[in-house]
């Protein structure tokens, strides 16, 4: 058995990305360069990276010297951020039968379900740079020199 909690492949390579995007700030991370390391399709990956860029996480360059950066700092991005950007708003139902009202009464699992979404709900808070923390990776330090990206009026572009 897997696990109880399933995470759909799409935002487990949007977490994933924005791990390794947050590793490494900077510079540009390029959609073939990441789906090397995260060992997906280039054309998944460029759609997952898109919602990521339509929602404010992430921002693009193009041309020869683009790729992907994060549109904020790692420790202003929450885990359920990048679920939502992917998923949409994330369900905390009660009823695994999903119904209004259980059909047994009171409903056996109420209490357990309760700290189920808790659990999940307070899990959905840990700030990105956390996680890149917790892998042993760079996240939030002053960036080295070189390449920078930087949001102008709207408008994303490498410094």
């Amino acid at each position: 058995m897997p696990g109880i909690l399933n995470i759909s492949e799409a935002s487990a390579i949007g977490v994933h990305a924005m791990m390794l995007i947050a590793g490494r700030p900077e510079r540009p991370n390029t959609v073939p360069e990441l789906a090397s390391e995260l060992q997906v399709s280039a054309a998944h990956l460029q759609k997952v990276l898109q919602r990521l860029v339509h929602a404010g996480l992430a921002c693009s360059t193009r041309g020869p010297k683009g790729g992907y950066g994060l549109a904020k700092d790692a420790a202003s991005i929450k885990l359920g951020e990048i679920f939502a950007a992917i998923e949409g708003t994330l369900p905390m139902g009660l009823c695994l039968l999903d119904k209004d009202r259980c059909c047994m009464g009171t409903c056996a699992l109420g209490d357990m379900m309760h700290s189920i979404n808790d659990a999940v709900a307070s899990r959905l808070q840990t700030r990105l740079s956390e996680l890149v923390r917790n892998t042993g990776r760079r996240a939030d330090g002053p960036a080295p020199a070189g390449p920078r990206f930087e949001k102008s009026r709207g408008k994303t572009r490498h410094i």
